[in-house]
């Protein structure tokens, strides 16, 4: 029951936050003697930022926000920022990779500087784009073959699960190559990694403050502790993100499983502000915390989070067929109690057979 209370508490705050949002919520601002609605602040300024003659991008000195789309064509900042992060980054790139896209890359310094809104341009960054994937693609083509010789030996229609696995294996290992000699050592990304402790600590500093029981806060303690920053590959096997967070995507993420989060290239390429910074972070950190990280963390403390371990961490068969029909019987029932209903409370109300009201 105690688990439930605290899953509402968490839920009753969330709600009220959305309900009121930023319109009840005010600045203080002393040397002016002023006292305004943070909705107010937020308008004035998306309103400026989006009109003339900023159009989605502002220089505050400090502050560098690159939202909108470049003074010579309809492409966006952002990718603009990636393509001249991969010029930058030539003699970086790994070494199959980089001799083969060399005269691509200065294919694509001339476009650039020749930026303009026409048909004929976009269609020449398009094809140039093209060949970039298609260089990708040859290089981890040609690392599987040379890693397993019979490789090239099957034709594509004949190739079977195991033999594409190990095609995107070298593929995604390509491609976090060429996003690490892009951003790794980049003053934007060093800013994010730089901020992440100190973020880590505010936020630390703010649940010793929450209304909740010693043992729960302290797990929760324990876990904000726990959480790692990821460098923005695009790899399945080490984070759930969508593509194009190691280039152009504008966002951040959380991966319970892995209690890790990362910020993609496009956010903290466009948003070169701290406070941007400090927010996204926070925010995502949050979800480590939130209801269903919560839920999903005491799914994990039963029996049937037992077996999801042991299934996750597997290297081959672990159950007979006997096993396994008799886990299903026993462990697995309470999946038909589960529901989808906001936050995961149906799947605490699955695991433990408390009422919602």
């Amino acid at each position: 029951m105690l688990k439930m209370k605290f899953l509402l508490l968490i839920n009753f705050a969330y709600f009220l936050c959305n309900l009121i949002g930023s319109r009840l919520v005010f600045a203080e601002i002393p040397e002016k003697g002023l006292r305004v609605k943070c909705a107010e602040i937020s308008d004035q300024f998306c309103s400026k930022i989006w009109n003339p003659p900023y159009n989605g991008n502002m220089d505050l000195g400090s502050s560098q926000l690159w939202l909108g789309k470049t003074s010579r064509s309809e492409m966006s900042k952002a990718q603009e920022m990636d393509l001249k992060a991969l010029i930058m980054a030539r003699k970086q790139l790994p070494t199959d990779f980089r001799n083969k896209v060399r005269p691509v890359l200065r294919e694509l310094e001339v476009v650039l500087k020749n930026e303009k809104d026409d048909d004929l341009w976009y269609r020449s960054l398009i094809r140039i784009e093209q060949k970039l994937q298609d260089v990708e693609f040859e290089t981890a083509l040609m690392r599987v073959q040379k890693r397993i010789p019979s490789f090239s030996r099957t034709l594509p229609k004949d190739r079977n699960y195991d033999d594409n696995f190990e095609f995107k294996k070298d593929f995604y290992d390509l491609r976090a190559q060429i996003i690490r000699a892009k951003y790794e050592n980049t003053e934007p990304w060093k800013k994010v990694a730089g901020l992440f402790e100190k973020v880590r600590n505010w936020v630390e500093e703010e649940v010793h403050k929450f209304p909740v029981d010693e043992l729960n806060k302290r797990r929760m303690i324990a876990k904000i502790k726990a959480i790692r920053l990821q460098f923005p590959t695009e790899d399945p096997r080490i984070m759930s993100v969508e593509n194009g967070c190691g280039s152009v995507l504008i966002n951040a993420f959380y991966m319970p499983n892995r209690n890790s989060l990362t910020v993609c290239a496009g956010w903290f390429n466009v948003l070169r502000d701290n406070a941007a910074s400090i927010l996204v972070l926070a925010h995502e950190m949050a979800h480590a915390i939130d209801p269903i990280s919560r839920a999903n963390d005491l799914l994990m403390e039963t029996e049937m989070g037992g077996v999801f371990k042991q299934l996750c961490e597997a290297k081959g068969p672990i159950f007979s067929c006997d096993k396994w029909q008799d886990i299903k019987q026993k462990v697995f029932t309470t999946l038909n109690e589960i529901t989808f209903l906001p936050l995961g409370f149906a799947i605490a109300q699955g695991l433990f057979g408390v009422p919602l009201i």
